[in-house]
């Protein structure tokens, strides 16, 4: 078991199965038990994935003082999660709409209200970095300050820039610079996924990436071992009802395994049935397995 502290969104969020993109105008459309609506969020998803896993977590976040905030308080004290570090300085708790199709496409609606702009006192969560084995720390502005920290200490960051295309990107520079593991997804990039993981080998110390590329698998670099490789998507797991989220349970695996002194070839590949049976599921937050369960699968 490792101990984790993990520093991002939480939010609400509500999903939709819609019949197939691009949406015909209608002006009432009946979704018979199609909405679903459900405390999520990249650092939240993390979280309950990596609990589930048997690791000790720790979540720093930002909410509101809303009835938004009292769903996620009940959330987490049903799952025997601390609300210690999650601070009630928003305006309002952030939320999400998600449009979803039977093919796996999605629309994600993010509202993140206020918290790029709000601040989080590093001061308050100071402790929990020097018992941690490893930091997830998303790439969101109030993570920042947890970045300086976690270095000082010598802990392994882990990160995901998501859709991501610059490798020279002024937001997401911060986290590049001091990512241990980095997550990104394939979609967007201005190039072929090898050659744009070796572009960012080459400008930043990331000691592993891991490209996310949905369907057609992951692509994984290893700076020790010097070598970029294709691993084809985990298949015949089990049927595919909604793919959000499938980054965040790809990223909780991995870094579960990881830390375990485990290769990261069979660490992607456990993350990768991992994942696949999380996208089972309806919901980023749906589908997380334990590892005993994952096990039977491997």
């Amino acid at each position: 078991m490792s101990k984790i502290a993990i520093a991002g969104l939480i939010n609400i969020e509500s999903t939709l199965k819609i019949d197939a993109f691009p949406i015909k105008y209608e002006p009432i459309t009946y979704a018979e038990f199609g909405i679903r609506t459900a405390v999520s969020g990249v650092a939240y998803n993390i979280t309950k994935a990596l609990n589930l896993l048997g690791d000790e977590v720790n979540l720093i976040s930002m909410t509101g003082n809303d009835k938004e905030a009292k769903q996620i308080e009940r959330e987490l004290l049903n799952k025997g999660l601390s609300m210690q570090y999650i601070l009630p300085k928003l305006k309002e708790t952030p939320q999400s709409v998600i449009l979803y199709d039977a093919d796996g496409k999605r629309r994600i609606y993010c509202d993140l209200k206020d918290i790029q702009t709000c601040s989080y006192n590093t001061n308050i969560a100071n402790g929990i970095f020097e018992t941690c084995d490893a930091a997830v720390l998303c790439n969101i502005n109030f993570a920042r300050g947890f970045l300086s920290i976690a270095k000082k200490l010598h802990i392994p960051i882990v990160t995901d820039v998501h859709i991501f295309s610059d490798p020279q990107d002024a937001y997401n520079r911060d986290f590049l610079n001091a990512a241990d593991v980095l997550f990104l997804s394939d979609e967007g990039l201005p190039c072929a996924p090898k050659q744009f993981l070796h572009t960012l080998s080459e400008i930043y110390p990331i000691s592993v990436i891991v490209l996310g590329c949905g369907a057609k698998g992951a692509v994984l670099y290893d700076r020790e071992k010097g070598r970029i490789r294709s691993f084809p998507a985990a298949t015949n797991i089990a049927p595919v009802v909604n793919t959000v989220g499938a980054g965040d349970a790809l990223l909780s695996a991995f870094t579960h395994f990881y830390l375990q002194g485990i290769d990261s070839a069979e660490c992607l590949r456990n993350a990768q049935i991992f994942a696949a049976l999380k996208i089972s599921a309806n919901g980023a937050a749906q589908g997380f397995v334990s590892e005993q369960e994952l096990n039977r699968y491997i």
